[in-house]
This record gives C-alpha cells, structure tokens and sequence, in this order.
C-alpha cells in the first residue's frame, strides 16, 4: 500500500499498483530536466535517435487516447497552461491529492520549458495509456495515465524515459544482478508453480512488507467463502456507507452514500485500480476470520504476521492516527496485537490525506508481511480454485506488457520504501509459472530511490517473462 504522502510525490508505474492515485511527481520531474545523460544508458541523449529525429506515431481513438491528446495539446499549447485548462480533465480523487493549482505549477515550470512534444511510442488499453514523448531536449518523457470510471483522469505521471535501446536482461544470472543493484534489500522468487524448476531464488523465505499484494489474500478468501456458498456470491449487492470510506487510491471513496454495487464489481476495483474502499468492503462482507483463515490455507510461513489482518483504514489509523498505538504495536507479540487491535477498531477514521507522513512506517509493524514463496503460494493457491471470475479479475490489468502468454494474472503494491510485484502466467501449452519481487529500505533516501527507479524494477520483471520456457 502506497501512502498518500508518498502518492504525492509519484505514482508506481501505471498497472503497477492500483492501489495508488497517480500524480504529477516533482521529485521525478526535477530529475527530468536537470541532466544532459539518458538515464537508461549514462551515455549522452542527445546521441539517441528518438531525440534527434522523432517519428510521431498515432495515437488510438480510445478514451484514454483522446484523454491524452487533450493533455498534450495542453503541454504543447503556445501559451502557459491555467487552472481551466486542467479543471475538466482530472477526478475529484486525483485533485484531493494534488490540486489543480500545483499540477499548473509543475507543468509551466517543468514541463513546458522542454517542449513542444512528440508521441514516439503508446501502449494502452481503453482507461489506461503510456506515451513516450521526445521533446526538444533530452531525455525523453514517459507519460503515464489512468482514467476513472468517469472519464477523467485519476492517475497522471511523467518520468524519465527508459531508452528503447535498453538491452533486455539475457539470463536469470543478469536478472539476480540487476536486481542487486537496486536500492534497498531486494527478494525474489521465479519457478514453476508446481515448483519443479525454479528458476530464480534471492532471499525468498524472507518475510517483507507487500503494500497493495495483501489484496490477493482478500481475494482469495472471498473465493472460498463463494465457493463454498456461505452466505455470499458474486452478485450480492454491496452498500457504501460513509464509514466504509477509505484513503485513496480508488473510486469508491468519492462516491456517495447508499452506492450499490456487486461483490463482483468491488473485487475488480480491489485488484485492477487497488481501490482501499472496495478492499475494506470486502472484507467486512466475508469476515476477517475468514480472510486470515486464507492467510493459513495458503501457505504463508508464519500466518501470525498477518494476524489480526488489518484493513486498509486500520493500516492507515496505525501509521498515522496514533503515535502511542504505533509505538505499542511496534514493541508487542501477536497475543498483544489483539488487544492493541480492539483499540484501533475503536477510534473513529479521521486520518486525512494531509496527515500522511513520507516517512517509512512499515518498520514499525504498519504493514502486511509475507515473502516471495508466500506470495506465490497465494496465487497457486487462486489459480487452482479454476474460478473464471477470479481468472477475470487478477487478468484485467497485468502490470506491464504481456506478449505471448495465455494467462497473465497480477497484483502489485507500494508504500513508501516499499515496491513489489507479482505474477502467474500460463502459456498456450499449459506450463504455468509464478514470478515475485519485493523491494523495500527503511531509510527515507533509500525509500526516495526506490520510488525514482520503479521503471528499472518493472523493466526487470519484464525481461523476466521473456526468459521464462514457453511450450
């Protein structure tokens, strides 16, 4: 789970964490303009062909590509951009974060000065858009952005383009490198899902903090709980409440009281935008015995860390609501977790977007722990249940480019000084496979590199899937 504070200053990479709004990031802007290198490549940018002699390519017609016309028209316009510009483009829950003033801000100062802009490269689904954007100084710009439900944006970011030169990592001895060299302590896990062939293995019994990935345990106890026809399915309807509302990221907090929905649709929001309100729903609607009872059932080496299984409203209580609860819950065993829990169940949710600090909390016990093979073991443990509303679920939105694989399905999570990502794809011939990386510091430096080199880290989780065996 990504913080607000940590929203803020820059969005995980579109896909990665749906649990996150994505927002213009002035840490990551500054790094845009202040270097003559190609951060991809530490060898001049100007050398690179794209920023010497773009080649414009089209944009698709799809809502997220007419959104992204609109938003370089603005950025290419002849004079500075305004508050009006901007006020028909972004969510409610983009602005709650960022306002429209600080997003004309950063485009006028540091956007703007680089421009006019060429599209060189797009990727994108109908809500979802990745633009490379050469401009008439290096390095080239990637813009990421994600529409709500509405059409508006919920989630925009630039960063530093990768360079399309970048050569793609030739064996899992260069991946376990790459990864050695990124900031903070890194785990990882890749095999077989039935565990035959593992094909990479760092630190992977070792217990970390998931950010948004705990979804994937909700996920799977609202499964069982349908499958097993206790009370509920898919299609029960769901009644927001105000004291349902979380954080962002998501939709359903801006949503009014007395909002139906599905269990189905609330699931879908939980995975594919990560949306904290949603999860909570979810998890009042099967109970929390029931979710740490898919804490168990799947596998987890120590289910005592997950247990009491916080919510995300509890999360963000603990974190930042009650400095003396925080340092109590840091120093207590399980047993006084519990009653440390009763505590914070009991304090009204007044935590605000405001109120959320940039420093690390996960140190402190303000997280959800669980390693590598847990994680894969959780979605083993999804895939076998052959649920095609799951399937449907976990597949909507893959993270990053998927070429070549049947099934790809995905969770990703953040916090500040926390990234990870995981995967389970399926090939045409039936061979399955688990992918996981976890990276996280406790140190704020630390955790600000981790935020400003994510790309490198989805960069290898891509290169990965190119190296696994396909049949």
């Amino acid at each position: 789970m990504r913080t607000v504070g940590q929203w803020v200053q820059g969005k995980a990479q579109l896909g990665v964490n749906a649990l996150t709004i994505a927002v213009l990031a002035p840490l990551s802007l500054a790094g845009c303009t202040s270097q003559g290198t190609d951060p991809a490549t530490e060898s001049p940018a100007a050398s690179s062909p794209a920023a010497s002699h773009p080649t414009p390519v089209a944009i698709p017609q799809t809502p997220a590509g007419t959104k992204a016309e609109k938003i370089l028209d603005i950025l290419n316009a002849p004079e500075e951009s305004t508050e009006n510009d901007w006020n028909e483009e972004l969510a409610k829950s983009f602005t709650d974060a960022v306002s429209v003033q600080q997003v004309v801000e950063l485009t006028n100062r540091q956007l703007r000065g680089a421009g006019p802009y060429t599209v060189v490269g797009y990727e994108g689904a109908e809500r979802t858009a990745s633009l490379r954007l050469a401009g008439q100084t290096p390095p080239d710009l990637t813009m990421h952005l994600n529409l709500d439900k509405a059409g508006k944006v919920g989630g925009l970011r630039f960063v530093p383009a990768q360079d399309e030169q970048r050569t793609p990592l030739a064996s899992f001895d260069e991946v376990s490198d790459a990864l050695e060299k990124l900031p903070g302590s890194v785990s990882a896990y890749v095999a077989r899902t039935d565990g035959s062939e593992v094909f990479l293995e760092q630190n992977a019994d070792e217990s970390a903090p998931l950010g948004s990935m705990f979804k994937l345990y909700v996920l799977l106890a609202l499964a069982q709980e349908v499958e097993t026809a206790r009370d509920l399915s898919w299609d029960d309807q769901l009644i927001l409440r105000d004291k349902d509302k979380s954080l962002p990221s998501g939709e359903l907090q801006n949503e009014a009281d007395g909002t139906r929905l599905t269990v189905y649709e609330a699931a879908q929001k939980m995975i594919s935008i990560s949306d904290n309100t949603a999860t909570d729903m979810l998890i009042d609607a099967v109970g929390r015995p029931a979710v740490e009872r898919s804490v168990r059932d799947s596998g987890h080496h120590d289910p005592q860390e997950l247990h009491p299984f916080l919510s995300t409203k509890d999360m963000l209580k603990l974190a930042w609501g009650n400095t003396d609860l925080l340092e109590s819950w840091a120093q207590a065993d399980s047993d006084r977790r519990w009653i440390l829990h009763e505590k914070l169940q009991a304090e009204p949710f007044k935590v605000t977007v405001e109120d959320v600090g940039t420093e690390p909390a996960w140190d402190e016990g303000a997280e959800w722990f669980a390693s590598p093979k847990d994680i894969a073991r959780v979605h083993n443990a999804l895939h076998e249940l052959a649920e095609p509303k799951v399937a449907r679920i976990l597949t909507e939105n893959p993270g990053i480019t998927m070429d070549g694989w049947r099934h790809a399905a995905f969770k990703g999570g953040s916090d500040v000084g926390v990234l990870a990502g995981s995967w389970l794809v399926s090939d045409e011939a039936g061979n399955s496979y688990v992918a996981v990386l976890q990276q996280n510091s406790k140190e704020r430096q630390e955790a600000q590199d981790i935020a400003e080199q994510e790309q490198e880290f989805f960069h290898i989780a891509g290169d990965i899937m190119k190296l696994l065996p396909k049949g």
